[in-house]
């Protein structure tokens, strides 16, 4: 019998949320099936290293092209793929389905038709993505992974609902995964007897939270505990901070949560969603200019659940008691005592078993 062949297909994310969760699945994946990641981020060595089979095309920025000249490629290289590989499910995560890979993947020359399957995150900003929704007419089928604050989704995507596949959270890594605080502080250079705080702020390079970095790193300072910085494999080593901050690069950085007491993070999808599933008391620091994400919302719901402390770095005195807070052994074993009730976040293995039956 022939192989089974999926072709997963990512957005250009400024972060590795995309690649990430298309990675999540591919693990998940039977033995007799053949899985190609095809992927507009930079971020391609991670799953090259990780042992997928990886195709690539850079973003219309990189190319140095026009946005209709970048369509065109993407679809010619889409078209390519389909040929090459002859997948019999095509699955795109990405908040806006190109052109080029709508046009690619409904040409009626195609030899075999695949199952398009586009998996699209929830949580939209109200009043954005109305015409977007609609691109899901180019898709045999919609997987929305889960979101633990879905009571504050007010979006587009709340609103449709019917012939919508929800699952739980995908996270890349689960409670099996981690390494334990002695051995992950060694890897990371860190004492295992200190008062360790993560901080991930942002996505890549989307924003400048230089002024927020500073007054959260200060205030850790202040009280003894030592920042530590998770960068994103895509930033550059120039851009990091001075002063007595650890700089860390690890990839998958959920692999060592247990190096850390608590986190500052941003509240996208991927860093929300590890962090709230694998037990890790946080401050969660929206990020208000983001274009669909509604990182407001789930750091409201969060905040009103007790299972992490909002700050939208406004008000130095909401920090100084968010981190006073996070910094007393009561008031974050009483966090991760309510954190240790919420469903797994092991949305990956339903997807993928889906897509195995679309097969």
């Amino acid at each position: 019998m022939p192989r089974r062949c999926v072709l997963l297909c990512t957005s250009n994310g400024a972060g590795l949320g995309h690649v990430t969760r298309m990675m999540a699945v591919a693990e998940q994946l039977g033995p007799d099936v053949d899985c190609i990641l095809f992927t507009l981020s930079a971020a391609l060595p991670i799953p090259v290293e990780a042992g997928l089979r990886v195709e690539h095309l850079a973003s219309a920025g990189y190319l140095d092209v026009t946005p209709n000249e970048w369509h065109e490629l993407l679809e010619d290289r889409v078209e390519q793929l389909m040929t090459r590989y002859r997948p019999d499910v095509v699955v795109f995560d990405g908040v806006h389905p190109y052109r080029g890979l709508t046009n690619a993947l409904g040409r009626r020359r195609l030899r075999r038709r695949p199952h398009r399957v586009w998996m699209r995150r929830a949580m939209w900003r109200p009043g954005v993505g109305d015409k977007t929704i609609q691109l899901a007419d180019h898709f045999d089928e919609v997987i929305e992974p889960g979101e633990y604050g879905a009571a504050f989704d007010h979006g587009a995507t709340s609103k449709v609902l019917a012939g919508v596949h929800h699952i739980p959270p995908i996270c890349y890594v689960g409670p099996n995964g981690e390494l334990d605080r002695t051995a992950a502080c060694a890897e990371l250079g860190l004492d295992a007897q200190a008062l360790n705080v993560m901080v991930q702020l942002g996505a890549g390079t989307i924003n400048d939270l230089d002024s927020t970095l500073g007054s959260l790193v200060g205030e850790l300072q202040r009280v003894g505990a030592r920042p530590c910085l998770a960068r994103s494999v895509l930033s550059a080593p120039a851009d990091d901070p001075t002063g007595g901050v650890a700089v860390v690069r690890q990839f998958p950085i959920s692999r060592y949560f247990a190096a850390f007491d608590f986190a500052a993070i941003a509240t996208g999808y991927n860093s929300f969603h590890e962090a709230l599933s694998l037990g890790l008391p946080s401050i969660l620091v929206p990020n208000l200019a983001t274009k669909t994400d509604d990182q407001d919302a789930r750091s409201r719901w969060a905040s009103e659940q007790g299972l992490g402390l909002r700050w939208d770095g406004s008000d130095d005195r909401t920090l100084r008691d968010a981190v006073a807070a996070l910094a007393d052994n009561e008031r974050r074993a009483g966090i991760r005592t309510r954190l240790e009730a919420l469903p797994a976040a092991d949305g990956s293995r339903t997807a993928a078993r889906l897509i195995e039956g679309w097969l």
